[in-house]
């Protein structure tokens, strides 16, 4: 049984079409599959969302667990995308406690 696989070279249509741009945040790389694969199937720029915080292991997973169950805004790193600059923006989110991720929620907010 083959387990996930994710090969970031295999992807190779992505920032062809600078109209579009795809957001995202994984803590996983599970979120982060799906949104090379809408910007590799739409040519779109790529911008991932990165946090201070730690999200990795169990530490990590009870983090976001309780910032997803208190709906609360994760503080992202500042990026240089002007996202005026785009005809259409999607965003790719990891579920936490049934709502959006924190990282994406913050991005909304801004």
């Amino acid at each position: 049984m083959k387990g996930f696989v994710f090969e970031e070279l295999s992807y190779q249509n992505i920032n062809t079409n600078h109209n579009e741009l795809v957001v995202y945040f994984s803590r996983k790389n599970y979120t982060k599959k799906v949104a090379f694969e809408i910007a590799n199937a739409t040519g779109a720029d790529l911008l991932e969302l990165k946090v201070e915080k730690n999200t990795s292991g169990i530490s990590g997973f009870i983090t976001c667990f309780f910032y997803g169950l208190f709906q609360k805004s994760m503080p992202t790193f500042a990026f240089e995308e002007d996202l005026e600059r785009y005809e259409k923006v999607t965003v790719c989110t990891p579920i936490w406690v049934l709502g959006m991720s924190a990282p994406i929620r913050h991005f909304i907010r801004k």
